[in-house]
């Protein structure tokens, strides 16, 4: 079953493994709060896995440039709920 997981923090190494070790292909990465942080262009998720992250957040800790320049598109908080919807299954990384 596919999962949206929720990452609201900075990745450090030891929540970055335990990440990559539960993803499945069909799985979808949503970043929000500080989680932001973790759109760099040369972050591997980003390539092999489908992501979101929330404009607001992104626009509060002035990501905005930073996040166009990878393949994460960018999303309002009533296409978070549709996306909560759409997977019935969730994990929250904070």
């Amino acid at each position: 079953m596919p999962t949206l997981h929720l990452i609201s923090t900075t990745l450090n190494h030891e929540l970055y493994q335990q990440l990559i070790t539960i993803l499945s292909d069909d799985d979808v990465l949503l970043f929000t709060n500080q989680g932001v942080y973790n759109l760099h262009p040369q972050q591997d998720l980003l390539k092999k896995y489908r992501c979101y992250a929330l404009i607001s957040d992104l626009q509060a800790y002035g990501l905005l440039t930073l996040v166009e320049q990878t393949s994460c598109k960018m999303i309002d908080y009533p296409e978070f709920v549709q996306l909560g919807i759409l997977y019935e299954r969730s994990i929250s990384w904070h």
